[in-house]
């Protein structure tokens, strides 16, 4: 399985100017991809609806795509999913008093739990993966030492 694609200003490799022209230039493609729908899917029940209409303004910060709108809808329907088991589980607890037991609630809540995180990490919902889409904004204080330098070679 290849390596997941870091950014290459997050890159610490050392690249020709060839390789530096050709990760820019695939970078550059993905901004050219068409955005998410801000509209919900029909099929989402009403909960994955409204976690769809919360998420997708955040999602449009990032590079998601009209590509990604399944993995997006997924998420939802998810999330959705893990609520309905979440609910089963308070009302009816974790093991079924006569047959003692456990409620099958639980497995679906793990599950959907699983796939939320999966997802989540794909379309760059947790810290960790939007570390790796992020180039954070140079905190570099002003060096008047580095200007008089460059003055001099010119």
């Amino acid at each position: 399985m290849a390596r997941k694609h870091v950014l290459t200003e997050l890159n610490k490799s050392n690249f020709t100017k060839e390789e530096l022209e050709k990760r820019l230039a695939k970078e550059e493609a993905l901004k050219k991809f068409e955005g998410i729908e801000t509209e919900a899917p029909e099929w989402l029940d009403a909960a994955g609806r409204l976690e769809y209409e919360r998420i997708v303004p955040l999602l449009e910060k990032l590079p998601i795509a009209s590509l990604d709108q399944t993995l997006v809808a997924l998420y939802c329907r998810f999330y959705s999913l893990y609520l309905e088991a979440s609910k089963d589980l308070d009302n009816h607890g974790l093991v079924d008093g006569e047959s003692r037991k456990a409620n099958p609630a639980f497995s679906a809540l793990v599950k959907s739990s699983s796939e939320i995180r999966l997802i989540a990490s794909q379309l760059g919902m947790t810290i960790d993966s939007r570390m790796k889409l992020v180039v954070p904004a140079s905190n570099k204080p002003h060096d008047p030492f580095e200007d008089f330098f460059k003055e001099e070679d010119k």
